[in-house]
């Protein structure tokens, strides 16, 4: 008898894990083996449901191994299907994303073209430049519906007012509260302004700048970045200083100061923090440097502790503190340990 349960336990064994040839097998064997040890019991009916039951056990084991194989087979099969469904989704969203950033880089470049904004505006102060603005302006883009909006019809109250002679003109939004209050009593504003004079100019600094020249110094004197100068000081070398005014703010200012017939020091030099990004020191320095050759100066220098960098780049190269006048060698703080830059203008 343990034989057949030998046999039988192998033929199980074979059907869950073994081909369906080695459970045949293993099933005739254990059948044989019954009939040799048991072979007698076959006379009576328990005998035969014995007989079987080691036969058909193993087959109902192995049909239900094949079952689960099916199935998971079908789950693997819906799981890649799956997967492959949500890459194409995802690729479809990424592409979606692309088309969705190239439409937003369309807009932008169409708004700047087709909008006068308070950063363009400096450059279309030319009354010819202004006439064409307002030629192109009847046709904007709604940046946030994805529309266009044909005003051609219907000329809108800012352009009848420009072109009625309104010197400054005011647009600002009304999906939020306050915005005519920050337009009207903020320097920046929130708006636009469409205006026929740049909102900005570089010139000689004039006495009535002494207020504003004291603003935007006196912070970065007190950070160390630039020599204290006196309010008295400030008005008696003020013709030496050129400004930059915006919308009726100085934001900048530098000073040439002459040393000898063919020398000159480029001083304070400073911008406004909000406007640092604007180019007016590029502007300032340019001035100071037509301002030097048309003095007869030939070779400029600066002392500098924190902006070395930025003169480098604008042609300045560092220089030893022998090669300064003698006046100014004799004036150089070794404390503050500025490094000395010149160029040749």
């Amino acid at each position: 008898m343990l034989l057949v349960i030998s046999c039988w336990v192998l033929a199980m064994i074979s059907a869950l894990s073994w081909e369906r040839r080695y459970t045949a097998a293993c099933v005739t064997a254990t059948l044989l083996s019954f009939l040799l040890v048991q072979g007698l019991s076959l006379a009576t009916w328990t005998g035969w449901v014995q007989v079987a039951a080691l036969g058909v056990t193993p087959w109902l084991l192995a049909a239900q191994r094949t079952r689960d194989e099916t199935q998971r087979g079908q789950l693997h099969a819906s799981e890649t299907d799956q997967l492959a469904r949500l890459g194409e989704a995802a690729r479809s969203l990424l592409s979606l994303q692309t088309s969705n950033q190239q439409m937003e880089a369309q807009i932008t470049d169409i708004s700047d073209l087709y909008h006068v904004t308070k950063a363009t505006v400096r450059t279309l102060h030319l009354p010819e430049l202004f006439e064409a603005s307002l030629d192109i302006a009847p046709r904007l883009i709604d940046a946030k519906t994805l529309r266009l909006i044909d005003l051609s019809e219907s000329t809108p109250h800012v352009l009848r007012a420009s072109r009625a002679g309104v010197g400054r003109v005011h647009l600002i939004g009304y999906d939020e509260d306050g915005t005519l209050l920050r337009e009207l009593f903020s320097r920046d504003g929130v708006g636009t302004i469409i205006t026929r004079e740049s909102l900005e100019k570089l010139r000689d600094a004039r006495p009535d700048d002494i207020s504003g020249l004291v603003a935007l110094i006196e912070p970065l004197e007190e950070e160390g970045v630039l020599v204290r100068r006196s309010r008295e000081l400030l008005e008696r070398e003020i013709t030496r200083f050129s400004v930059v005014e915006h919308d009726g703010l100085i934001v900048g200012c530098a000073a040439l100061y002459p040393h000898g017939e063919d020398q000159a020091e480029l001083a304070c030099m400073a911008v406004h923090p909000h406007y640092r990004r604007w180019g007016y020191g590029e502007q300032l320095m340019k001035r100071i440097e037509t301002r030097a050759r048309a003095a007869g100066i030939k070779r400029l220098f600066v002392l500098t502790t924190v902006t070395s960098h930025w003169f480098k780049e604008r042609g300045f190269a560092e220089r030893p503190i022998a090669e300064l006048p003698a006046e100014k060698r004799q004036m150089y703080n070794l404390q503050r340990r500025s490094k000395v830059l010149m160029k040749t203008v």
